[in-house]
C-alpha cells in the first residue's frame, strides 16, 4: 500500500517539476525577443519569482529521489534536470542584468528590431523511451522533430528533455556519460546506434506477426486483437524499405529454427 501511495505521490512530482521547467522555459523564451517592449515588460514582471522558481524546483526533484528510492532501494539519484532549469536561469539573470544597466537606456526602438510574432503552444507531449524497440521510431521521430531540430533550443535543454523521458533499462545508456551540454550529441547519437538498428526492428516485427495465436469461430474480441497486431506490424515492417523484403523474411524463418549459439555465431 505505501508503494501504491509513493507512485501516486512521484505522479504529482512529476507534473510540478514539468509545470515548473515550463515556467523557467517560458521567461527564457521572451530574451530572443527582448528588444520589442511588450515582451520586455512582461519579462522584467516575470523575473521577480525566478528564485523561488528555483527553489520549488530544487525541491521537487528531492522529493522525487527520496519517493523513488523508497519504492526501489536501487534507483540511481537523478538531478541532471536541475543542470538545463540552471542554464536557463543564468540566461534570464544575464538579461536582467543587461537590461538593469544604464545602457539599456539607448536601447534601439522597437521598429527597428525585425522581429517574428509567434504564438505560445502548449507544451510538446512526446511519448516516455523504456528500450523497447518497436516503440523506436515513434519516440525518435518526435523528439526529433519537436526537440533535437529546434534551433531555439541549447543543447543543455535539449539533453533535459532526452533524458526526462528515458525509462527503466534504456537510463543506463546515459550513466556512462556527464551530463553536460557538451555530450548532448555522443548521447543522442549512442542512443540510435543501439536502437535504430533495421534488422532487430524487423525481427520484431515478424515475431509479432507469426506469433499470433489462432482465434476461435466467433470470437470478436480475439479477431480485433489479431488484425490489431498484424496490421499494426505489416506497414511497419514494409516502412523499414529493405530492397528485397522476402529474403528478411526467409532469413527470419530459418534463423528461428537454429539454436541460440548456433543463431548468434550465423549472425555475427
Amino acid at each position: 500500500m505505501a508503494v501504491s501511495g509513493n507512485k501516486i505521490k512521484l505522479k504529482t512530482l512529476y507534473a510540478k517539476r514539468d509545470v515548473l521547467f515550463s515556467r523557467i522555459q517560458y521567461i527564457s523564451d521572451h530574451v530572443k525577443n527582448i528588444n520589442v517592449e511588450a515582451v520586455r515588460e512582461t519579462f522584467l514582471c516575470e523575473i521577480e519569482t525566478m528564485d523561488s522558481l528555483r527553489t520549488d524546483y530544487e525541491r521537487v526533484l528531492d522529493q522525487i529521489n527520496n519517493f523513488e528510492l523508497q519504492i526501489d532501494p536501487k534507483y540511481t539519484v537523478n538531478y541532471q534536470p536541475l543542470l538545463a532549469f540552471e542554464d536557463m536561469l543564468r540566461r534570464v539573470k544575464r538579461t536582467a542584468k543587461l537590461l538593469q544597466s544604464p545602457s539599456q537606456s539607448e536601447a534601439k526602438p522597437e521598429a527597428q528590431v525585425r522581429t517574428r510574432d509567434s504564438i505560445r503552444l502548449p507544451p510538446i507531449d512526446i511519448p516516455v523511451f523504456n528500450g523497447n524497440i518497436k516503440t523506436w521510431p515513434f519516440f525518435f521521430s518526435g523528439f526529433q522533430n519537436n526537440i533535437h531540430n529546434n534551433p531555439s533550443l541549447s543543447d543543455a535543454e535539449k539533453l533535459y528533455y532526452l533524458i526526462s523521458k528515458l525509462i527503466g533499462r534504456v537510463q543506463s545508456i546515459c550513466s556512462g556519460f556527464t551530463p553536460t551540454a557538451n555530450n548532448y550529441l555522443l548521447i543522442f547519437e549512442t542512443l540510435k546506434t543501439k536502437y535504430e538498428d533495421k534488422k532487430m526492428l524487423a525481427s520484431e516485427y515478424l515475431n509479432q506477426i507469426f506469433d499470433l495465436k489462432p482465434i476461435s469461430s466467433g470470437n470478436i474480441n480475439g479477431l480485433e486483437q489479431f488484425l490489431d497486431k498484424f496490421v499494426a506490424s505489416v506497414p511497419a515492417l514494409k516502412n523499414l524499405k529493405f530492397n528485397d523484403l522476402m529474403d528478411v523474411v526467409f532469413l527470419h524463418i530459418a534463423l528461428k529454427k537454429l539454436d541460440p549459439d548456433t543463431m548468434r555465431a550465423f549472425e555475427i
